[in-house]
This record gives structure tokens, sequence and C-alpha cells, in this order.
């Protein structure tokens, strides 16, 4: 029993008549077959709370009047858990095919963008050209990195943190940002 009173024996609760007959808006859930089965959330003794799996069966006397309800109750709390707790890994497993199906579709698109840039380099000698071809090959291959993290990320490896100082991030993306962002207006 999930937290009720104990009572005294033969003794009803006020509310049994409401428990067996039927009428209004709410159907008490015996009504009409003279049973019912489903799951209810209930609290436990301590008050934390649970979900059982119940079913109510209407006992009758001799005469075929309401006598009393037998009710069984099974705590299914924990099957409950476990059951979301798989949902939620196939929906991650279903995330990292989804994460591995785009990097391989952004890795495609890079391929020939990273191949055509490396022909364009050896076939220029012009110097802004060149430093044009130098910004495309490194943003190409920022975005190979991604597709790398991507993967990773699809076939659920833990990707190693690395630590990353100004020093090191002025040198990666220094260039890059001052080509993107105007210098500030004197």
């Amino acid at each position: 029993m999930a937290g009720a009173a104990p009572r005294r024996p033969g003794r009803r609760p006020r509310n049994w008549s409401g428990l067996i007959h039927s009428g209004g808006c709410g159907a008490p859930p015996t009504a009409g077959k003279g049973y019912w089965n489903g799951e209810l959330t209930a609290r436990a003794k301590d008050g934390h709370e649970l979900v059982v799996e119940a079913t109510w069966t209407l006992v009758r006397d001799a005469a075929g009047r309401p006598q009393s309800i037998f009710a069984t109750s099974q705590d299914i709390t924990e099957t409950r858990r476990l059951e979301q707790q798989a949902a939620r890994s196939q929906r991650i497993e279903s995330l990292g095919t989804l994460a591995s199906g785009v990097a391989h579709d952004l890795n495609n698109i890079l391929t020939p963008i990273m191949v055509s840039i490396g022909l364009l380099k050896e076939q220029t000698k012009d110097p802004m050209l060149l430093r044009l071809l130098g910004s495309l090959d490194a943003s190409t291959q920022r975005g190979a990195q991604l597709v790398k993290q991507i993967l990773t990320f699809g076939r659920g490896v833990k990707a190693s943190a690395s630590r990353w100082t100004c020093g090191r991030w002025r040198a990666r993306f220094g260039s890059s940002s001052r080509r993107r962002f105007p210098s500030p207006l004197s």
C-alpha cells in the first residue's frame, strides 16, 4: 500500500459509491465493465512519487449489488525511468547518425574546393591572388577541422581538450579576423 492510512476492517471510504457508480463528467474507473486497469501516480509513505500499474475490480454480492473494490497495484517507477533513459539514448544515437551524415556531405563539398585552391596556387604567381587563395585555403582547412569534430561527435568518441593561450589564438585567428573586421576609424 502506498501511503494510505490503515482503516478498520469492514469500514468503507466515504467516496466508495463514487468509485463504482457512473455518472457525471468524470466516470469512475470501475463504472460500466466493473473493472479498470491503468497507470496512476501515487505517493509512498515516505512522500516520494511512484508510478503504479493498478487494476481495480468491482466485487458484487450474491444479489449483484456492489460490495467492494478489489485493487492491486505494482510499482513500475524504475521500469518507466529505464524506458525514458533508453528513449533518450536512442535520440542521442540518432543525432550522432545525423551529424555523421552532415559531416560527410560537408566533406564532399569541401574536397573539390580544397583541390581547386591547390591547383590555382600552383598556376599563379600574382601575390594578391596568392594571398586570397591562402585565405580561402585557411577557411577550407577550418571547415575540414569542423567536419572532423562533427565526425568525432557522431562516432561518440570524446574529443581531447587542449589549452589555448591568447598567443596561440592570435596566431591562429589573428590574420583572418583582421581581414574580416575593419580597423577602427580614426
